[in-house]
């Protein structure tokens, strides 16, 4: 505590050391702080969706106000990959109807604001709402002008690559995921999807995009990380977000234990039985990230 209040004090224009004061104060039982905190994450950066979850986490906590449903709102309007997540499966079992409405309610806004500005990065996001609710074909309609419009975005390329792959066309999946990861390699989203297509009939491939996908898992980032050096002159610890495991549960949950053990299984089918081994030692937590790599790179021939 006394730590995180010097660091703000001397960088107060930081959000993310300010949110995660804003969770330290919910721990000491201070929430009237913790409101001012979170606020000033949300007021130095409204478009981070993280910001928002937080504050509606606390209001939701206290029963303040409507409960957090602006703030969960702004958050998913924001980044409508948070409906993947843990945490948007629990609110969607607990509000039931009120959160088909929230969606519809955001889905209605982001069309009219279509219509004023047309915003390739909005199309893109109402896409993967539309999608959530089971509207592909409105869904591909918004991804693709997002893609014509912004080819550098890389989630849209992503979720059509996905509809491709349940369409069965796999040529057009594998050429829109491999555009997704050169995107933007540190998902781990994208790999996990090519291993589980490379699973049946190309095995080394199939481990090599698993590995992947545990390691970028491993080393989830905020814009903290990426900015913090330019900042601050030195470089900040991946998944650097309070409460410990918070960007996990507000994430689209991979299960790491299910993916060592379809490495295991790839690996002791192409006879590399020590890469099995030090794969399930990983899964038992017997060894870090950083150990298994360096481990399988003195392994290697």
């Amino acid at each position: 505590m006394v730590c995180y209040r010097k660091a703000v004090k001397y960088s107060h224009h930081d959000p993310f050391l300010q949110h995660n004061l804003g969770w330290l104060y919910v721990d000491n039982g201070q929430p009237d702080s913790a409101n001012v905190h979170f606020r000033k994450a949300c007021e130095l950066s409204a478009n981070t969706a993280l910001f928002h979850l937080s504050l509606g986490f606390f209001q939701k906590q206290l029963g303040i106000g409507d409960t957090g449903t602006d703030e969960f709102k702004k958050a998913i309007r924001l980044s409508p990959d948070i409906l993947d997540s843990e945490f948007a499966k629990e609110l969607a079992i607990r509000r039931g109807s009120d959160f088909d409405r929230m969606l519809v309610d955001i889905i209605n806004s982001m069309a009219l604001k279509i219509r004023i500005e047309d915003n390739p990065v909005i199309k893109g996001r109402m896409g993967k709402i539309l999608l959530h609710n089971g509207d592909t074909v409105r869904a591909m309609q918004l991804f693709e002008q997002a893609t014509n419009q912004l080819p550098n975005l890389d989630r849209p390329w992503y979720y059509q690559g996905m509809v491709k792959l349940a369409q069965k066309d796999t040529a057009t999946f594998l050429q829109y995921l491999n555009r997704a990861i050169f995107l933007d390699p540190r998902d781990y989203r994208y790999p996990l999807a090519l291993g589980g297509y490379y699973c049946r009939n190309q095995k080394k491939d199939a481990i090599y995009c698993y590995k992947n996908a545990l390691l970028n898992y491993a080393n989830l980032y905020t814009l903290h990380l990426i900015i913090a050096p330019k900042w601050y002159g030195y470089k900040t610890l991946p998944n650097n977000i309070l409460p410990v495991g918070f960007l996990v549960k507000t994430n689209l949950f991979m299960d790491k234990g299910e993916i060592c053990d379809k490495i295991a299984e790839l690996c002791l089918n192409i006879g590399k039985e020590r890469e099995a081994w030090l794969f399930r030692k990983y899964k038992d937590e017997h060894l870090t990230i950083k150990e298994l790599l360096k481990e399988l790179k003195i392994g290697k021939p």
